[in-house]
């Protein structure tokens, strides 16, 4: 047993460990990636700007980090377009990310992040066009991602095609439940259900983790917003179905730490870089689109009616009922009327189009339990006279395609007349479905405006834009019980300039993009790649939460490439083992322990992992 050490031979004996591979369901940690073991990511392209992020696994209180853009994936110092440094610590979960501005517009750039001596892997972005700078748009539609159901191969699939402007993520990049609780084919950590700041960066981690979200966010920006399982279950202002503040504390609290570790993991662009629960925002494509990118979720939405409320018209008609929220609202209305752009493009989380069997209500938590503000929006593109309005929806675990009808007296299934919008439904990367596929036809029969629907299929869509035409093609994988490379091309739907009603084909979109240089794969040890780091130990401390501490208890989460029997130590400055706790023998995997510790001083410590002659280890504040 290892009784002292002293501070600096502690943190000499800190390293990681040799190739894991990724067929374990409690995901690996790649050795070659090290200390950037989550990867990179970029979002919210604007014409001349984007956002880069990483994440960096660090025993260093403070992090030094710094950055580079390239218009090359050699990053030859005569292509180096924008370069800086920065620091992050634990109270950005070590986090980095950076709004690089200054950058030509529809262009591709390759970044990567650097600290000490180690590079992360290279990624690759894209800026958005100015005017008359393209004339083609290629964007995959992605929702619902349920980590416990399955393996992302939708995402691998979007990897593949190497011709995407951007993702669009349209809710429910991770969800909330404990083990078991939704789903079972692959472990959520921690083995315990959202509610704390804590329990979401850890589930985060785990989520990009995952090689298949990694290289999708590595290739493609992202433009993405939260649905519900982001906090908890059918959440809305003030509350969530799934939220129980007897047992599950304050629900401000629980939001506002979701809302934080969203903001934290993702490449987002707040619009209020003081409040991390707003973010609804608008993006510009140059001449062929303006994205408007809703919250259908958190910041507006009155609490949802229940099923039979329908039994009573005033309450379910109810005008003052809100889904966006009157400045939300206000903004959308501004935002499409000033538009100039060919094609409005509304990224939003659940269903618009009415839906109803029996001229019932069967989902009170989309549009339809808000008709009112639904109408509201109906009433203003029509009368502003607002063509080509295009929404994109996730949420509901299923692919459909439809109109969007003034009013159920006024639109005529056949031509399409007096639809205001037409709206492309995303199916799920893993989230479940309904498995009765004969209900599609009961569904079109009873809603004449509804031209495709898909219960059961998991995959994901593509949204090609021309000055002529907006297309959206829907694609869906063979299964998601194990990674496979299967694709499958269904069927598409597309609206004419100028029409605001959706016709099928069959043929899907051809992309006019030459090929471009995909960011080098940082794991082909064959390659002289800078990302190769020198790792050695079985074990990795990859979070500690909270950090620091206040109360004496702090979650551990940890990586074992091959069986160890470990053991924590908490250890102070002058290294003395002040607590310790044998977790007995642990197998392969990424595993959380709650770690309660002794009454201490405020100051700097050591947390520690003792396996075997070796030691993992991390720096821990106690505050007062």
């Amino acid at each position: 047993m290892i009784k002292t050490f002293t501070f600096s031979i502690l943190l000499a004996l800190i390293c990681s460990f040799s190739f894991a591979g990724e067929d374990d369901p409690r995901l690996d940690l790649n050795p070659l990636l090290a200390p950037f073991y989550h990867g990179v990511a970029s979002g919210d392209p604007l014409q001349d700007a984007v956002i880069i992020w990483t994440r960096v696994t660090s025993t260093e209180p403070t992090i030094e980090v710094s950055w580079e853009v390239s218009t090359d994936t050699s990053f030859a110092p005569g292509n180096i377009v924008a370069s800086g440094n920065t620091t992050t610590n634990a109270s950005k979960d070590c986090t980095v990310k950076i709004d690089v501005t200054g950058l030509s517009s529809n262009t591709f750039y390759y970044y990567r992040f650097k600290t000490g001596d180690t590079y992360s892997m290279i990624g690759r972005t894209k800026t958005a066009p100015s005017a008359n700078d393209s004339d083609q748009l290629r964007f995959a539609t992605v929702s619902c991602s349920s980590f416990q159901h399955g393996y992302f191969n939708a995402y691998d699939r979007i990897t593949d095609r190497n011709d995407i402007d951007a993702i669009f993520h349209l809710g429910d990049y991770v969800y909330e439940y404990g083990p078991g609780e939704y789903g079972d084919l692959r472990d959520h950590l921690p083995d315990k259900e959202m509610v704390e700041l804590m329990d979401y960066r850890t589930r985060y981690s785990q989520y990009r983790l995952d090689p298949s979200l990694r290289n999708l966010h590595q290739q493609y920006p992202f433009i993405t917003t939260w649905d519900d399982h982001e906090s908890a279950d059918n959440s809305y202002r003030h509350g969530a179905e799934n939220h129980t503040p007897g047992t599950e504390g304050d629900w401000e609290d629980r939001l506002t730490g979701a809302a934080q570790a969203y903001s934290e993991w993702l490449p987002i662009r707040n619009p209020d870089p003081n409040d991390d629960k707003k973010i609804y925002r608008k993006l510009s494509y140059g001449n062929l689109a303006d994205i408007f990118v809703l919250d259908t979720r958190i910041i507006g939405r009155d609490e949802q009616l229940s099923f039979f409320d329908q039994l009573d018209p005033a309450t379910f008609n109810d005008t003052s009922r809100q889904l966006l929220g009157h400045e939300q609202l206000a903004w959308l209305k501004e935002g499409l009327a000033n538009s100039t752009a060919k094609w409005k493009i509304i990224a939003q989380q659940v269903m618009v189009a009415p839906f109803r069997a029996f001229d019932i209500v069967l989902n009170v938590d989309q549009w339809d339990g808000y008709n009112a503000e639904r109408a509201r929006l109906f009433d203003f593109i029509s009368s502003e006279g607002i063509d080509n309005v295009v929404v994109l929806t996730g949420d509901i675990h299923s692919s459909w395609a439809m109109d969007l009808p003034l009013g159920p007296n006024q639109y005529n299934p056949i031509t399409g007349e007096n639809s205001v919008a037409v709206e492309f439904v995303t199916t799920s990367v893993t989230s479940p479905g309904i498995p009765l596929g004969s209900l599609a036809n009961i569904i079109k029969n009873e809603n004449k405006h509804i031209k495709h629907v898909n219960l059961t299929d998991h995959g994901y869509t593509l949204l090609n834009l021309t000055d002529d035409k907006a297309q959206n093609d829907y694609y869906f994988v063979k299964t998601i019980e194990e990674r496979d490379e299967d694709v499958r091309y269904a069927q598409s739907f597309y609206a004419e300039d100028g029409d605001n009603h959706i016709t099928r084909t069959d043929e899907a979109t051809e992309s006019i993009y030459p090929p471009a240089i995909l960011a080098p794969d940082p794991t082909d040890t064959s390659s002289n790649n800078p990302t190769v780091g020198l790792l050695e130990s079985n074990v990795k401390i990859t979070g500690l939460y909270p950090n620091p501490v206040i109360k004496n208890k702090v979650n551990v989460q940890f990586f074992v490439e091959q069986k160890e029997n470990i053991t924590i130590q908490l250890i102070d400055q002058a290294g003395h083992i002040i607590a310790s706790k044998n977790l007995g023998e642990r197998p392969r995997g990424i595993f959380i322990e709650i770690f309660e510790m002794p009454n201490i001083s405020a100051g700097s410590y050591i947390l520690a992992l003792q396996h075997g002659n070796k030691i993992a280890c991390q720096s821990l504040i106690k505050l007062q």
